[in-house]
Parts: C-alpha cells; structure tokens; sequence
C-alpha cells in the first residue's frame, strides 16, 4: 500500500504547508486562472443557459491549462474541435458533477456515479490526445490519461481527482496496462477514503476555500509521490 494512503492530520498539513512553500509559480498561476475562467463560464451559463458560449469559454480554459501543465505531451496535432464538442455533449452532467465535492459524499454514492466517471474520462481521454511521432516511430494518436484528469478536475474540480504516472503506481494503479477509465474510478474511491481522513484538518480552512479539498490531496500527493520518491533515487 502506498505511504500516501496512510494519512495522517499532521503529516498532511506539514505536506501542503512545504508543497505551497515550493509550488511551481507558472503552472500554479495557470491553475489558478483557468479556474477563474471555468467559473466565469458556469456563471454566465447559470444566467442565460447560453451555451454555445460557454462551452468555448470552457474549451479555451482546458486547452490552456493542459498547454500549461503537459507542454511536453503536445507536440503535434491537436484535436481542439473533438474537447469542444465532448464539452458541449456533456455540459449537463459537468456541471451537475461540479456542484458536488467528494468530501460530502458517501463511498455507495460515489459507486452509484460509476458508469458516469468511467464514460466520462474514456471522452476527455479521447478528446486530449494529440497526433504526433514518438521515439522515431511513424505518427499516431497519442493519449494521456493525466491530461483526461486534469481537464476533468478542472471542470469540476471539488470532484475529480488529479494524478500523474508517479502517483498512480504509488497508489497501485496502472493506467499504461489496464483500462485507463476503470483505473482512474479505483483512485476516485482512493481519493475519496482520504478525503474522509483530512477534511476537518485544523489549519487548512482557507486553502479549503480558494482551492478545494481535492487540490490539496493532489499537492500532498505531489510531495509524498513525487518529490520525496525523487530525494530517494538520488
């Protein structure tokens, strides 16, 4: 079992507290204003069901932050046209997921939105990929489950967790040799067990507010996953 699912209160906010401390400045700031974005869009939504523009405000907020994020990964083609369009095809269910945090959820009502989740991911997954050569050979579709999370996080970021190749082998999950969709809901449930572990955490209420719960599992995750593997190899 990965040291990260063993969670304690203290170890956690000491974590967050060195993950803020050394946060990467330009993907953070990009976060932080794609998520402005994305909540300007739902707003305007809200008041005039116009969603055409909505979901362009959506698209440009994902795409940026997945250029930001994954700048290495998209070298080649891009398929702007397929996010929009599985944006738009699923902007109902987005937002209702939007409106819930994975903190004040149940683990049966979570399972109950499976088939959801795993849809959902298999569309983004397919709408991020980028068409590209890799290690010399002939060009291809190419996907990223990381980047399938992160635009599902940033649509509806109180409920869909982030991660990343490390994190997911912490967690002893393999995105790379299994379905990548019924992976990413094994660590939803992860995520979720660990929600109900921190959320009364003293000391966090406002990276709570400004950030969400779920954020801040990731930015533990990064520490505990990633740059302590990291101190380990060297």
């Amino acid at each position: 079992m990965c040291k990260a699912l063993r969670v304690n209160k203290e170890e956690f906010l000491e974590k967050i507290m060195e993950y803020e401390q050394k946060d990467e400045a330009t993907q953070e700031f990009a976060y932080r204003v794609c998520r402005e974005h994305v909540e300007l869009a739902y707003s305007l939504y809200e008041k005039t069901r116009n969603k055409e523009k909505t979901v362009n405000m959506l698209t440009d907020a994902v795409w940026t932050f997945l250029f930001v994020w994954n700048q290495p990964f998209y070298k080649g083609k891009i398929y702007f046209s397929d996010l929009k369009e599985k944006i738009l095809e699923n902007l109902e269910i987005l937002y209702e997921f939007k409106e819930l945090e994975l903190e004040n959820i149940t683990i049966e009502e979570l399972i109950k939105q499976e088939k959801d989740i795993k849809r959902l991911f298999k569309d983004f997954l397919k709408a991020t990929r980028v068409h590209k050569s890799t290690k010399g050979k002939q060009k291809r579709d190419v996907y990223s489950s990381v980047s399938a999370a992160k635009a599902l996080h940033l649509l509806a970021p109180s409920f869909f967790p982030l991660w990343d190749e490390k994190i997911a082998k912490e967690y002893k999950f393999d995105y790379s040799e299994k379905d990548p969709a019924d992976e990413y809901f094994k660590f939803c449930i992860a995520i979720k067990r660990i929600t109900d572990q921190v959320k009364d955490v003293d000391g966090l209420n406002h990276l709570k507010t400004e950030k969400g719960l779920v954020k801040l599992i990731d930015e533990y995750n990064v520490v505990v996953c990633n740059w302590e593997k990291k101190k380990d190899s060297q």
